[in-house]
Parts: structure tokens; sequence; C-alpha cells
């Protein structure tokens, strides 16, 4: 009898220390699985901070070459074409702008001419920096004396927005619209430009909305404004 009981008391014991191994199993298997998971997330936000940050840099040097490249005269549309090409979406915007037809750029006055819709803006844009530089020298494609009767090109800076009309086919082509949005201080005119740009990159992308002040060359070359990291 008393061998019995210790048999049926080790069968019990044997029980115990089974439910105790499937228990401590279940523990360790959910420890194990949520300490995957917490792995599995800790590497997605790794990732996704990561892709974020290599976006904000993408977005920050984007910001930079677009205000040098526009400095440098290129067309506005071609920058953002390239851009474009690149994964980015870029747009700007200019704030009250009048160009300045005795320091424009040839690039400047065509993207000028083209939002106007004028055909040939190219031509005309060579016309002015013909009729407005100090030399006699007709640039290819411009103009100096040689391409309407009695015309001579000024060879000096312009005086008012006016003599734009003196150039032949300017006259033809330029509106009250326009003449609003000339200026001939003599100086690079102050654009305050709006540029908003986005990156995606992986899981993650970067806005910055950024205003800029474009100044004169041989002073202050720009000056940025603000600068705004947005999520839209």
């Amino acid at each position: 009898m008393q061998n019995f009981q210790q048999r049926k008391l080790s069968g019990e014991q044997r029980g115990l220390v089974l439910v105790s191994v499937l228990w401590l199993t279940l523990l360790l298997s959910s420890l194990v699985i949520t300490l995957a998971r917490d792995t599995r997330l800790s590497v997605q936000s790794a990732t996704i901070y990561s892709d974020e940050v290599i976006a904000q840099a993408a977005v920050e040097g984007a910001v930079y070459e677009t205000i040098h490249t526009l400095i440098a005269g290129a067309r506005e549309h071609a920058l953002v074409q390239r851009l474009t090409a690149q994964d980015f979406s870029l747009s700007i915007e200019t704030n009250a702008l009048k160009i300045d037809l005795n320091s424009a750029t040839a690039g400047q006055l065509i993207d000028f001419f083209d939002s106007f819709g004028v055909a040939d803006a190219e031509t005309h844009a060579l016309r002015i920096l013909d009729f407005r530089d100090k030399d006699e020298d007709a640039r290819e494609g411009g103009s100096e004396n040689n391409i309407a009767e009695n015309y001579q090109a000024k060879n000096a800076p312009f005086q008012h927005v006016y003599e734009i009309t003196r150039i032949p086919g300017l006259a033809a082509v330029v509106n009250d619209a326009m003449l609003n949005a000339m200026t001939v201080t003599g100086t690079y005119s102050a654009s305050v430009l709006t540029l908003k740009i986005r990156k995606t990159h992986g899981r993650a992308s970067a806005a910055a909305e950024v205003i800029v002040r474009l100044g004169n060359l041989n002073k202050k070359q720009f000056e940025i404004m603000q600068w705004q990291w947005t999520n839209s």
C-alpha cells in the first residue's frame, strides 16, 4: 500500500514537473516572440530614421543647388526638369519680382518672356543684352545696329523701361503688364522666391519650404529669410 502511494505521489510530481516545463516553455516562447518583435520594430525604426536623414540631406542640398543655379542665370523650367528627373518635387514661386533690364541674364530674360507667352524669347533677350552693353559686338543671335533701318544700340544702361520699345521686334510684343513687371534700378533686383522641395527615400520623405532673397552678385548673393521643414 505504501509503495502504491509512493508510486502515485511520484506520478503526481512528474505531472507537476511536466506542467511546469510546459508553462516555462510557453513563457520562454512568449519572451522570444516579444524580443523578436521588438528587434524587428527597432530595425524598422532605425531604417525609417536613416531614410529620413538621407531624404532631409537631399532636400537641403537641392535647396542650395537651386539657389546657386538661379543666381548663375539658369532657366527655371530647366532646373525643375533636372531635379524632377532625380525624383524631387520642386516648385518655385516668385513674390512681386520685377526683372531688372540692366542686370538680368539671358536666361532670366528668356524665362520672363516665356512666362508671358512671347515667341522668340531668346532673340528678344539677346537683343536686350546687346542694346545695354558697352561694346558694339553683336552676340550670336543678338544684334547691334544691323537689324533695322536707323536703329542704333544704346550701349549703355536703360534709363527707363520704355526704352525697351526702341529695340526692333520688342515694341510689337511688350504690353502694359510686361512693362509693370520690369525695372531699371541698375542693380540686380532683390528677388524674393519661395522654394518648395520634397524628396522621398525608402520609407520616408522630407519637404522644406524656403523663402530666399537673391541679392546683388557683387555683394551678398542670397539670404535665407525663412526655412521651414514641412510634412505636406
